[in-house]
């Protein structure tokens, strides 16, 4: 009797501890669930809608899903999902002016596939609706759920070469050469440049620009067989805008056509003998488990003519001394790392190792989405899936305002101001001075044609107004209309008839 008492005892001793190990095992697990309610600009006042994101990681799988619902549009219209500043697809409404979509790792029924720009979930930032021709419909911000510390930062200069199509032999003849910078944090598009250079062109031609099939432009060639286009997000005079489908970040063709769409020129970026690239990553991985674990990735790559050089370094320091743990990349074993005395580590990782150094394994650096570091439980000490703090930086941008026929004596200038953290905009202010108008009148204020407010100017025919999101004192709050400052180009002041007095462009 006793023995089976002692078994019975044993037994329930057993069960206990399997379900105190399971729920630890539950807490770790804990889901991320977050949602935000979109919202609308002048261009659709009434509109409404959320965007919702649940991240949860299981032994075997992970379960990533990311929601969006959009209400009290126009019925059977085309609209345009942007996430992070990146095209993500277009989509039509229903005769109520409605729109539902859910994206999942693992789709089932009616549900589309995660894209892989959106993977992990928790690095979605910035949704926005838009219209057919550009304009902000509805737009929202996620913030960080838990504070994390982790931050990445990239930059891309690639240049790819343009070949005649009419003269294949001895060897291609490299008419051309398209030039692509691109910087992003924390997988957000912060700024993307394309420039196009072309030579030895039939002179006064009309022609068209695509990039990954997409015409981006028309233009004519030039008496001397020369023509060049600059591409910029925001641009600058002399500049064309840059369509929002385009993503610098992932180019792979480039063609020069004529009207009848015959290619003139073509580039590839399969072609990497005529092709360069240089390529910066820098990341600050997080932990959920152990605050005090840092650890920092850096990539360079460079290639050209062929040769292509790979490179990563990481540093880990705060972690259990004497300890192992492993490097994942994309859910895949690299290295495996040991912590020294004082619990810290250097690992190198080139295509081409020096001393000291070990050889990469065949790995597309510039492609890589997801590094982890382990320990030797399988347990995710490090991550840069969960996203946090970029060092906070402050983008200041100034104007001349220039006077026209109404008053040639005005003068004015308008600035804006864009300050990131935890590769977020915190805060942003717009303002505009100007000098040398009539006295104590009132004027009007417009921005990308929008009228945002009117003010009156004071004795000396002075006045200043500030804008900001977070507004102070004499601030106001900054329009929906502009509620990206970085999307601010035209900016006029107007007599309250209509007519321009001062006018500048971003």
């Amino acid at each position: 009797m006793k023995k089976i008492k002692y078994v019975f005892l044993v037994f329930l001793i057993l069960i206990c501890s399997s379900v105190a190990i399971a729920n630890e095992n539950e807490k770790k697990t804990k889901p991320i669930e977050n949602r935000i309610s979109l919202t609308p600009t002048n261009t659709a006042i009434n509109a409404k809608g959320f965007a919702e994101i649940f991240f949860k990681e299981k032994r075997q799988r992970t379960i990533q899903k990311f929601s969006l619902k959009v209400e009290q549009l126009p019925r059977e219209t085309l609209f345009v999902l942007n996430i992070n500043g990146i095209f993500i697809n277009t989509f039509l409404t229903n005769p109520g002016g409605a729109f539902e979509v859910i994206y999942e790792a693992n789709p089932k029924g009616s549900h589309l596939l995660l894209p892989g720009v959106l993977n992990p979930v928790t690095q979605i930032k910035l949704v926005e609706i838009k219209d057919s021709i550009g304009r902000l419909v509805l737009s929202g911000s996620f913030v960080p759920i838990n504070s994390p510390q982790g931050c990445k930062s990239e930059e891309l200069e690639q240049e790819i070469s343009l070949f005649s199509t009419e003269v294949a032999a001895p060897r291609p003849l490299e008419l051309g050469i398209a030039e692509i910078k691109v910087v992003r944090e924390n997988n957000i598009i912060i700024n993307q440049e394309l420039e196009v250079k072309m030579e030895k062109l039939t002179p006064g031609s009309p022609l068209d620009l695509f990039v990954n099939n997409i015409h981006i432009a028309s233009f004519t060639v030039r008496s001397d067989g020369r023509a060049s286009l600059e591409f910029r997000d925001n641009p600058k005079r002399g500049e064309l805008p840059l369509p929002a489908s385009i993503n610098l970040f992932k180019v792979i063709s480039v063609a020069v056509k004529d009207r009848s769409e015959r290619p003139i020129l073509l580039g590839s970026v399969d072609n990497p003998t005529s092709n360069k690239i240089k390529f910066e990553s820098k990341h600050t991985l997080a932990s959920s488990i152990d605050i005090d674990v840092r650890a920092r990735v850096e990539i360079d790559v460079e290639a050209e003519n062929g040769n292509n050089q790979q490179e990563l370094e990481l540093k880990i320091e705060n972690v259990t001394p004497l300890s192992i743990v492993k490097l994942f990349i994309d859910n895949s074993e690299v290295a495996t790392i040991p912590i020294d005395v004082i619990g810290k580590s250097t690992l190198v990782m080139s295509s081409s190792p020096r001393s000291n150094q070990q050889l990469l394994p065949p790995l597309n650096l510039i492609t890589i989405q997801l590094i982890e570091l382990r320990i030797i439980s399988g347990e995710v000490l490090l991550t840069n899936a969960i996203i946090g703090s970029c060092e906070r930086s402050r983008e200041n941008r100034e104007i001349t305002l220039l006077s026209t026929n109404i008053n040639l004596d005005a003068r004015g200038k308008s600035e804006i101001s864009i300050e990131r953290d935890i590769g977020l905009i915190i805060e942003q202010k717009f303002s505009v001075k100007v000098e040398n108008l009539d006295q104590v009148t009132t004027y009007k204020l417009f921005v990308n044609d929008e009228e945002i407010t009117t003010f009156t100017t004071n004795f000396r025919g002075s006045a200043e107004i500030k804008f900001s999101n977070k507004p102070k004192g004499s601030e106001r709050a900054l329009p929906l209309v502009v509620s990206l400052v970085n999307n601010i180009q035209l900016v006029e002041i107007r007599i309250l008839s209509g007519q321009a007095v001062l006018t500048g462009r971003f």
